[in-house]
C-alpha cells in the first residue's frame, strides 16, 4: 500500500480477502481481519437492526390493559440519559390462608403521552396520594415493548383514582 492509496468506507469496515491483503501482505492475520471485518460486523449490524425493528413494532402494539388497587410507596423522576417518572405501589392480597402480605408493583408514567394523558397532572396526583397514604386504583396499559426514553417499566399508567380509604390516620 502506498501513502497515496486510501481505503473506502467499505474496505475499512467490511474488508474482503483482497482488501485484507492490502492491509497486511504476507501476514498470517489477513484471514482473521477478513473474518472479523465481514462476518462479525455484519452480524452485529443485523442484530441491531432486528432489535430496533422488533422494538418499533412492539412499542405500538398493546399487550394488555387493566387496573390495580393499592397504596403508593414511591414516585420519582429518574434516569441517566432520559428522565422518566417511575413509581412503586404496594398491592394487598391474601397469601396462604388468612395471612395478608404486600406485593410490590412497579409502574411508569408514559413520557410520550400517546393516549392524551397529562404527565404533570398524573405525577402531582400520585405524589399527593402517596403523602396522604390514600388507597388508589390505577388504570394502566402495557405495550409489548417500550423505548428506554419512554419509560423504565412496561406498565404505563393512564388514570389514578382515590378509593377514599386512608392508610394513615
Amino acid at each position: 500500500m502506498t501513502s497515496e492509496e486510501k481505503f473506502t468506507f467499505r474496505q475499512r469496515w467490511f474488508p474482503g480477502i483482497d482488501d485484507s491483503e492490502k492491509f497486511s501482505k504476507d501476514k498470517w492475520y489477513a484471514e482473521v481481519i477478513d473474518f472479523f471485518g465481514r462476518y462479525v460486523r455484519t452480524a452485529a449490524v443485523g442484530s441491531a437492526l432486528l432489535w430496533a425493528g422488533c422494538q418499533a413494532v412492539g412499542n405500538s402494539v398493546e399487550y394488555s390493559d387493566g387496573q390495580r388497587v393499592g397504596v403508593i410507596n414511591k414516585i420519582s423522576n429518574k434516569g441517566l440519559f432520559w428522565k422518566t417518572y417511575e413509581g412503586e405501589m404496594a398491592l394487598e392480597g391474601l397469601v396462604g390462608g388468612n395471612n395478608v402480605a404486600a406485593n410490590l408493583w412497579d409502574f411508569s408514567i408514559d413520557n410520550q403521552s400517546r393516549r392524551g394523558e397529562n404527565i404533570d397532572s398524573l405525577y402531582s396526583k400520585i405524589k399527593k396520594y402517596q403523602e396522604e397514604g390514600t388507597k388508589v386504583k390505577i388504570t394502566y396499559k402495557e405495550p409489548f415493548a417500550t423505548w428506554p426514553w419512554r419509560s423504565e417499566t412496561d406498565y404505563l399508567i393512564q388514570t389514578v383514582e382515590p378509593l377514599g380509604i386512608k392508610k394513615k390516620e
